[in-house]
């Protein structure tokens, strides 16, 4: 019962503050900004969210700067996402935001942008008032929930679709297109850990490298950690394969136990940069949906992936070398180790 009364109740309040803050909030001026966006000097992009938001963002940072070449485009960022990001990438400057929302847009502020972006497919207000805080004279975002109201030009919300499609909508917003449609990173900088990572590793250089992320950012996204273990010992049998066990900070004791598990080496950042370092040299990514996957995938790197129960619509990843092995009710509990393994070995074997 509890599972059917809270999304309910959480529907009618958002409900609520969309009609409650539609009363106070800015009309769209779409047809204005038409006419004065080549008047766009300085633009603000706020995603301060998930890692592998950022990552399917990439697209969409490029595609912006090539429609407003001449304008400064900076990205309100957390500092797990600061090393990933590079000029490549569209991106002028990164503003690192380590605090809360009042933090950000005490930040936001002082960037004095001509164009704010929310870049948030949420219900969320915190991104909002950031972007309406920033004093810019157009302010962008999603009409969700009410948030429509801190901004004066209105991406659209619509049916499920991917988060590539999302991005779409909201260049487009900006009279913008999505020239730029597939992630990328640029490559890593050199990393002392992963290159001492490498020099303790056994010396065959043959051996593939295989990197395991077993983490998720929610509890049912991860496959169970023996299955993870049992796969490793499959593949290192079978291919002589090297294993690293990936994981952040906050999950050194779950990586730890893995790699005992299976004698395989451990890598815990909770720098984004080493973590393309690390993953920029792998053979094949094992892992769930995550942010270490849509990086894995960005960097054009083979991958293997777990899909439940996130939704596949908008968080498909993109890659020709990605292979996502799901049940039909996307719970991830009931994936198979033989159905991972026989993913995995068809990537090892593959030229």
């Amino acid at each position: 019962m509890r599972n059917i009364i809270r999304p309910a109740l959480k529907r009618t309040c958002l409900n609520a503050r969309r009609w409650l803050l539609r009363l106070t909030g800015p009309r769209d001026d779409s047809a204005l900004f038409t006419k004065e966006r080549g008047h766009i000097r300085r633009i603000l992009l706020i995603r301060l969210d998930r890692l592998g938001d950022m990552v399917l963002s990439t697209p969409f940072f490029a595609s912006l700067k090539a429609a407003y070449p001449r304008a400064e485009i900076s990205l309100l960022a957390r500092p797990f996402a600061a090393q990933l990001i590079k000029p490549e990438n569209g991106v002028d400057r990164i503003v690192v935001c380590a605090g809360g929302w009042a933090e950000a847009a005490q930040l936001a502020r002082l960037q004095t942008p001509d164009l704010a972006v929310d870049m948030h497919y949420d219900h969320i207000l915190g991104p909002a008032l950031a972007c309406a805080w920033s004093g810019a004279k157009w302010r962008a975002g999603f009409a969700i929930a009410g948030r429509e109201a801190f901004f004066n030009l209105h991406a659209p919300v619509g049916k499920p679709r991917h988060f590539l499609d999302e991005m779409a909508d909201l260049l487009r917003t900006l009279r913008a297109e999505p020239t730029v449609t597939k992630p990328f990173l640029a490559a890593p900088h050199p990393c002392e850990a992963v290159d001492e990572l490498n020099r303790s590793s056994p010396k065959d250089s043959s051996a593939r490298l295989c990197v395991i992320h077993p983490g998720g950012y929610y509890p049912e996204q991860r496959w169970p950690a023996e299955r993870f273990v049992a796969l490793a010992r499959r593949l290192q049998r079978k291919f002589g394969t090297a294993i690293v066990v990936l994981g952040g900070l906050t999950e050194s004791r779950l990586i730890e136990s893995i790699a005992r598990a299976c004698d395989a080496k451990t890598f815990a950042s909770a720098d984004a940069g080493q973590t393309a370092a690390l993953l920029a040299r792998a053979d094949l990514f094992i892992g769930n949906n995550s942010g270490p996957l849509h990086m894995a995938c960005a960097l054009g790197v083979a991958s293997v992936s777990t899909m439940g129960p996130t939704d596949p619509r908008r968080f498909w990843p993109v890659g020709e070398k990605a292979v996502v092995v799901q049940t039909e009710d996307f719970d991830v509990r009931r994936i198979t180790l033989e159905s991972m393994s026989a993913a995995a070995e068809r990537a090892l074997a593959a030229p």
